[in-house]
């Protein structure tokens, strides 16, 4: 799907490995802390590829449209930060807030759901922030430079 929906096979190819990060790093969280994977703890992980997605979907078609633009790779990243970063910070910071409310729950399993659910977000938002724009600097070349 993201292939489809960004329009190249290698850019949808790339944009898998920031949505997945966060999965692989909560899961390891899981790991080092004891915390069981159940029923709630695995829905951790449709909700954060769900929002990943669509956090680096909005992140790659606003790159896209200013490299079409003609800016320059470093400033196509800029400006989609400046558009688009804002917006995914301000949506972790509220979403991650929601659920770490979780953590006043009784029951164990909704406390570690909102435990994970609220670090996942924000992995999810380094991933999307800092690796994103990493990867498309390395695969999209400068008309200029070559």
């Amino acid at each position: 799907m993201m292939v489809l929906l960004l329009g190249s096979v290698k850019i949808g190819l790339i944009s898998m490995i920031p949505n997945v990060l966060p999965v692989v790093m909560t899961l390891g969280f899981m790991q080092m802390t004891g915390i069981p994977l159940d029923l709630f703890t695995m829905i951790v992980g449709a909700i954060i590829i769900g929002l990943s997605v669509d956090d680096i979907v909005h992140f790659f078609h606003n790159f896209s449209r200013f490299r079409h633009e003609g800016l320059s790779v470093e400033e196509s990243v800029k400006q989609t930060m400046l558009v688009t970063g804002r917006a995914m910070v301000a949506t972790t910071i509220i979403l991650s807030l929601v659920f770490y409310v979780y953590i006043f729950a009784i029951l164990s399993n909704l406390i570690h759901f909102g435990i994970l659910t609220g670090i996942a977000i924000i992995i999810a938002l380094l991933s999307d922030i800092l690796l994103a724009p990493a990867l498309l600097s390395l695969i999209t070349k400068d008309k200029t430079k070559a």
